[in-house]
């Protein structure tokens, strides 16, 4: 057995020692194996090229690269190493022979060249996996999850780290080798505390299903509804309905006459309050109500709450305070302290002072990325990157994901008060997967169990195939948001079926004034209440050990 002087003790002594007899790996002549010293591109090729005799080649021949002339000490095996498809080049054909080798290299490189593809949903496998998956850049996320999957990925001291960044060590390099060289029923020399095991939890179980129904308001401050609450709120009961989400906020007012919009902008509130009669027929009813945030971060351009606080608007970079097509609206900036005060202390208001069951966001909550180069959200970015300006490219990924782990940062937040006030009541948002220019990660917001409740909706039927579906779905209950306008009873059953095949948990149709119109055709109501025979509760976790 070899032996060196200088791995005694060290977490990786077994794996040298294995590699070092089957002529893998090699030692220094003064004895040592430096386990803990980087390892360049070159050294690299011959491990792989020593590791691997018979491995096929990929058809990469006939490279010639700049910087590795026929007389160089490796030359042949970085050959063999491009040729099997392990190590590739760089442009103007140059292999960079002594650069050192990083941790995401180097399972790229083991990844690629044994041909792993990843049998799971790979950001699933990622954030289960890894606690640091953001790091890792997504032209690599495909390989670093098929090479999790098959053990091949060794992290000291701490298994969940992936650090895809950082150097890698010859000892590192040695455990993903070994682990790459495992057969059968084999026992591995690197000790199983150190090996990223993928451990994806199944789909929560839910009892119950959503029922649910957004309401939109007819005017400003106005009735939900052309005739009598109470009447309304019994007919659809008929249905078994057990959630309404009235626009409780939209154009920069509240369905309820607000203290607090009274103290910020002087105009009286109406005393007609059309929620608490919504409150009391649904609560007859056994129906739960979920404010929802219609309005979300847009408001009117000559919005009464924005006569004094036109700084509280967000900004492109020619410092126009709109998006794109939107010029009677703005954008709350939702990294503004003062914005984020209005925002908490409207919803503390609201949960503490009426009988609903939640708070829900939707995509008008998640600012274009286009905008945010007003002051203050620039002086926050510098004061995350020593001062550097923000990307003067709005598409930026890294600035794109600074604004959005801040709106996930306000979410919390918001989600804490919520909680504050009442424990019971969620934090729902309503998601379009088929947008990708706002702040929206409805991905994250759901694995990070930042919301309780995703309804995902477009306005033409979502894939229910997307990978955010199915990635939520192992957290939280997600359902599926569906106009009842330009459609059919017919289509409304088939989309029905399809969710409870999927075991999504329930459905939101969108909205009251459409869906009634649908139900006066000739014998809607009786196919209509086919789909609901009866009432169950909302859609809820059913609590587990792991949870």
């Amino acid at each position: 057995m070899a032996k060196f002087t200088d791995i005694t003790n060290h977490w990786a002594q077994a794996v040298i020692e294995q590699l070092a007899d089957q002529k893998i790996f090699s030692g220094y002549l003064n004895g040592q194996f430096k386990p803990d010293a980087p390892m360049n591109r070159a050294e690299f090729a011959a491990v792989l090229s020593r590791a691997f005799p018979h491995h096929p080649k990929t058809g990469q021949t006939g490279v010639q690269f700049r910087d590795v002339p026929p007389s160089y000490w490796a030359y042949g095996v970085i050959r063999r190493a491009y040729a099997s498809g392990f190590l590739r080049g760089f442009p103007n054909q140059r292999f960079q022979p002594t650069d050192r080798l990083s941790r995401l290299q180097a399972l790229l490189a083991l990844s690629n060249g044994l041909n792993y593809e990843p049998q799971n949903l790979v950001e699933m496998t990622l954030n289960e996996t890894f606690e640091d998956a953001d790091r890792i850049p997504e032209y690599a996320r495909l390989a670093i999850a098929a090479a999790a999957e098959h053990e091949l990925v060794v992290n000291y001291p701490d298994a969940n780290q992936l650090r895809p960044d950082a150097i890698a060590t010859r000892a590192e390099i040695a455990a993903m080798i070994a682990q790459a060289l495992q057969t059968g029923n084999s026992v591995s020399p690197v000790p199983d505390q150190y090996i990223a095991k993928v451990n994806i939890a199944p789909p929560v179980q839910l009892t119950g299903e959503l029922r649910g129904l957004w309401l939109t308001q007819l005017s400003p401050h106005s009735h939900f509804f052309p005739n009598n609450t109470e009447t309304a709120i019994d007919y659809l009961s008929q249905f078994n309905f057990n959630t309404l989400y009235p626009s409780l906020w939209n154009q920069g007012q509240t369905l309820y006459p607000s203290p607090l919009l009274q103290q910020l902008t002087g105009v009286t509130q109406p005393s007609d309050n059309p929620l608490t009669e919504l409150l009391k027929a649904s609560g007859r009813n056994r129906i739960s109500i979920i404010s929802w945030w219609q309005g979300g971060l847009k408001l009117p351009a000559n919005s009464p709450l924005l006569e004094n606080r036109r700084h509280w608007i967000a900004t492109r970079q020619d410092g126009v305070q709109f998006g794109t097509g939107e010029s009677s609206y703005v954008w709350l900036n939702p990294f503004h302290p003062e914005v984020q005060a209005f925002i908490l202390n409207l919803v503390g208001e609201m949960v503490s002072q009426y009988e609903i069951e939640g708070i829900q966001l939707d995509s008008s909550f998640c600012p274009p990325v286009e905008l945010g180069y007003d002051a203050v959200t620039k002086q926050l970015y510098q004061q995350d990157h020593s001062g550097k300006q923000p990307p003067s490219n709005p598409q930026d990924p890294a600035w794109v994901k600074w604004r959005r782990d801040r709106l996930t940062d306000f979410l919390k937040q918001i989600s804490i008060r919520i909680k504050a006030q009442k424990p019971y009541c969620i934090l729902s948002f309503v998601a379009d997967l088929q947008r990708t220019d706002t702040l929206q990660d409805p991905q994250l917001w759901a694995t990070d169990r930042v919301i309780e409740e995703l309804i995902v909706y477009s306005d033409s039927k979502p894939s229910l195939d997307h990978p955010a579906i199915a990635l939520a779905k192992h957290k939280i209950p997600v359902s599926l948001g569906l106009s009842t306008q330009n459609t059919s009873l017919v289509k409304i059953k088939q989309e029905a079926q399809e969710v409870r095949d999927r075991n999504l948990a329930g459905i939101c149709f969108f909205s009251y004034t459409t869906l009634m119109t649908l139900l006066a055709q000739k014998q809607a109501e009786q196919e209509f209440s086919a789909l609901f025979p009866e009432l169950v509760e909302r859609a809820q976790i059913i609590p587990s050990p792991s949870l």
